[in-house]
């Protein structure tokens, strides 16, 4: 519950683990990670130093490389959270999870160019993990590599079959020049439980159709679009030409000028 972010399970649990009479030991370390993975690295410096003198197996020592990588995160220190992945990672090399935290890291950033070398390291030993040739697939349509892309990205489809996975590879199929099957690919998904995932959906769906000079069908899923993300400013934005082409000229400046006050 701890490393999945859950603390006040996490807190329950151990507090459960104390009256069984655990180990107190185990429970003093449990307790350190929980504050380093909240953000206070530097407070637990000195128990951290205590645990790693310690004999720790190498699944604990990669426990406490990730509640120091998280801790950072939190505390939004990025050059010491990069600095621990990099420790981490020089420990061992064929590790997949700080070269997806660090990849995931650098995404956001906006680093798309080092995001994909990392995902690319994962799946030069690891070519089955779906997640780094998702996240490979990704960071190549952003750089703007749509034709290198899409075989990632059809792999990453055909292994999760996931909402996510669609919008991705629908994107792509688009910039490739094959709009149509990627409007049968999302048309499944239009109901998908992700807010995030299903809004970005009913915004391409959207422009599918105003693309086609189809106002009605776009307006349609536009509206769901910003009614469920009003804060999307380029759904806002679509929607205006949508009702422009639809000659619903007030109805589109409304719509315009929502997706300048978005932005």
């Amino acid at each position: 519950s701890r490393r999945s972010g859950d603390f006040s399970d996490a807190a329950k649990f151990l507090q459960k683990a104390n009256e069984l009479g655990w180990d107190s030991n185990s429970i003093h370390r449990e307790k350190v990670l929980t504050t380093v993975q909240l953000g206070g690295v530097e407070r637990a410096e000195a128990d951290l130093n205590r645990i790693f003198a310690s004999e720790l197996l190498p699944t604990d020592t990669e426990e406490v490389y990730e509640a120091i990588a998280y801790g950072h995160l939190a505390a939004f220190n990025g050059p010491e959270f990069l600095k621990c992945i990099d420790f981490w990672i020089e420990w061992r090399p064929q590790a997949i999870k700080p070269k997806m935290m660090k990849a995931e890291f650098l995404t956001q950033l906006g680093n798309h160019t080092h995001a994909v070398e990392q995902y690319k390291s994962i799946l030069s030993h690891a070519p089955d993990y779906v997640p780094a040739r998702q996240g490979l697939g990704e960071g190549l349509l952003t750089l703007n590599f749509a034709a290198e892309a899409e075989p990632e990205l059809r792999a990453s489809f055909n292994a999760t079959k996931s909402a996510r996975s669609a919008l991705s590879l629908s994107k792509c199929l688009v910039q490739i020049g094959n709009p149509k099957e990627a409007q049968l690919l999302l048309t499944p998904f239009e109901e998908t439980a992700d807010k995030q995932v299903r809004s970005e959906i009913l915004e391409e769906l959207g422009r599918w159709h105003l693309d086609r000079s189809e106002p009605e069908q776009a307006i349609k899923f536009l509206q769901k679009c910003v009614k469920l993300s009003p804060e999307l400013s380029s759904a806002w934005h679509a929607l205006s030409g949508a009702y422009g082409l639809n000659g619903e000229t007030e109805k589109a400046a409304a719509a315009l000028k929502i997706s300048q006050d978005t932005k």
